[in-house]
């Protein structure tokens, strides 16, 4: 049988495990998007590795590029995006554009968690070297 992640083109990537913080364990994903790969099967895999953690109380960190511009939520895509979230009760911290080109703005780079309150700031560095801003999150590491 094929599985949905068989069903995913290899340029699709899935890296994960987990990480301790303040005494918790979050899993920790880093995905990647083609920008061919259909929406439905790479959020419907998402969707089956992490209903099975949920059930089981774990939090999660999702960062990456899903290429899924979430500043324009009349597309597919980003309405199946804000459907996985909403259905999976997760946050999205980044708001401002990651990527920006002669003819488009756009913001496919994310941190998407079940503990948005772990963070205490996220946001996007504007630099020149890729296509793409980086993006950050500060977790602190000891409670004041």
């Amino acid at each position: 049988t094929l599985s949905l992640h068989d069903a995913l083109p290899i340029y699709t990537k899935f890296f994960g495990g987990e990480i301790k913080i303040q005494n918790l364990t979050y899993l920790f994903y880093w995905v990647y998007k083609a920008p061919n790969c259909s929406t439905n099967a790479f959020f419907a895999y998402l969707d089956d590795v992490l209903r099975s953690e949920l059930r089981q109380g774990k939090e999660f960190i999702i960062t990456g590029d899903i290429n899924s511009n979430l500043l324009d939520e009349s597309l597919p895509q980003t309405q199946r995006a804000i459907e996985f979230m909403d259905v999976n009760q997760l946050s999205q911290l980044i708001s401002k554009p990651t990527r920006i080109s002669s003819g488009s703005v756009s913001l496919i780079d994310v941190i998407i968690t079940s503990a948005p309150q772990l963070f205490s700031k996220t946001g996007v560095l504007r630099n020149s070297l890729s296509d793409h801003f980086p993006i950050f999150g500060v977790i602190p590491l000891m409670k004041h």
